[in-house]
């Protein structure tokens, strides 16, 4: 029988992990009992065991937990003290590879999980990495690239993002890949459309996405109809535009120009994509979202999804877009999973009612439910609970979990991917959690709490 693993935050600093049946989402023996409170980050090792972290305040700890025989191998004091992005186990150097946060510039790190230990430098040194927007191995675990900006602050339309690729075998970090034709960050806007002074921007935020097989990075712009692909092993740069797609696509692009009816707007667009089970098509959704206050000052915000852009890897091709109300999905050998959520909503704060502590809100955003393409045709095959919000957390084998609820409960949720249907839930929880698949299993894990 396959199993899932959930976790709960109790007060105190105890997490407790619990073992799930895959399908039903039903406790299965007894929980392990770890210290601290567990993050979601984690790494599925070879060998069938999970490296997890804790966390009490600044303090982080590595846990490599062994699920066969329920037991914790190593808890061992983590170097870093604001975080950590797991990049996955290298084969080549047999380690862990992650980033690590703290109070200035990013670490790469490395842990053996045999022994239970870090190594005693990090591979790149606090000032080569910038604000890291994701980073991925490659190369067989070999190497490892980065993408990044100059910074929070800096990250200005017309300060391109770039892309750094490591060694890990020489410990030797590359010089910057401009990623060309990109715009990522925050945009000032002109004077006249700005309402909010305290935040006088907009935002376009591009999709990334490592492949990390074909050794490729492949960055869809947020603020036109194209993309950008960097050779990771050569460092070479190429741009390709595609022809505007139709409407809601155009919509991308229009509030650089603003129209009239948005005069005044705080505008965004945003992007995620990723690649097909099988690797041959990129698939593009995402939103764009407006913020502005009328005569009344009241705050108007708006949700526009972008459907689903359908790419060609090889050669690069926009060959299909799919106007549904969606902005997030990921793909499996049995459905192309997609769900979302669009509308208008009116707050009315204290500048709308000074003392008003707690915003009244009028309208709502309508979710899409759970749509099910089949990875073929891209057809509709099922919907699932239309007006339903789901958010997506793993796959393993035909059997999705997801985070949705309703009025009176909260919680994780099995679809079955071939016929739509729902396999169990669990009772009500708090929090977030996440899955773990491994070739062993598959793992639900993550903080919740009262």
């Amino acid at each position: 029988m396959s199993l899932l693993w959930s976790t709960t935050t109790e007060p105190g600093g105890v997490a407790s992990l619990q073992r799930l049946d895959e399908a039903t989402l039903q406790p299965v023996g007894s929980p392990v009992i770890l210290s601290g409170y567990l993050a979601e980050e984690h790494v599925a090792l070879p060998d069938g065991r999970l490296l997890l972290f804790t966390f009490e305040e600044n303090d982080w700890t590595a846990v490599v937990f062994d699920p066969e025989a329920h037991r914790v191998d190593f808890e061992v004091e983590a170097p870093f003290t604001g975080g950590v992005r797991p990049l996955g186990y290298s084969i080549e150097l047999d380690r862990v590879v992650m980033i690590g946060f703290g109070f200035d510039t990013p670490h790469l790190y490395l842990f053996d999980p045999r022994t239970g230990s870090f190594a005693d430098d990090t591979v790149f040194s606090d000032e080569d990495i910038g604000w890291v927007h994701d980073a991925a191995l490659f190369d067989g675990g070999r190497k490892v690239a980065i993408y990044e900006t100059l910074g929070y602050d800096e990250a200005r339309i017309g300060e391109p993002p770039q892309v750094r690729v490591g060694d890990l075998t020489t410990n030797i970090l590359g010089e910057p890949i401009e990623v060309t034709g990109i715009v990522h960050g925050h945009a000032e806007l002109a004077p006249d459309d700005v309402r909010d002074p305290q935040w006088p921007f907009g935002e376009v935020e591009p999709a990334i996405v490592f492949d990390e097989v074909g050794g490729r990075l492949l960055v869809v712009r947020a603020d036109g109809a194209g993309l950008t692909t960097v050779d990771l092993l050569t460092g070479t740069s190429e741009v390709t535009d595609f022809a505007e797609p139709s409407s809601p696509w155009t919509s991308v692009m229009s509030w650089l120009i603003p129209p009239a009816q948005a005069k005044g707007s705080e505008p965004s667009a945003s992007l995620s994509a990723w690649l097909s089970h099988d690797g041959s098509q990129l698939f593009v959704t995402g939103e764009t979202g407006d913020a502005w206050r009328d005569a009344e000052n009241r705050l108007h915000t708006t949700h526009t999804a972008l459907g689903l852009m359908v790419i060609d890897t090889e050669p690069l091709d926009l060959v299909r877009t799919l106007e549904l109300p969606v902005n997030r999905g990921l793909s499996t050998s049995s459905a192309v999973v997609l769900t979302g959520s669009e509308g208008t909503r009116i707050w009315c704060d204290e500048l709308c009612k000074p003392g008003n502590n707690e915003p009244e809100v009028e309208g709502e955003y309508e979710n899409s439910g759970l749509i099910l393409l089949d990875p073929t045709s891209l057809e509709i095959r099922h919907q699932y609970l239309p007006g339903n919000g789901f958010n997506p957390r793993g796959v393993y084998e035909d059997w999705l979990v997801v985070e949705t609820g309703s009025d009176d409960w909260w919680g994780y949720e099995t679809i079955n991917l071939v016929n739509g249907q729902s396999g169990g839930r669990t009772d009500e929880v708090f929090g977030t959690s996440y899955i773990i698949v491994t070739e062993q299993g598959v793992y639900l894990a993550g903080q919740s709490g009262p």
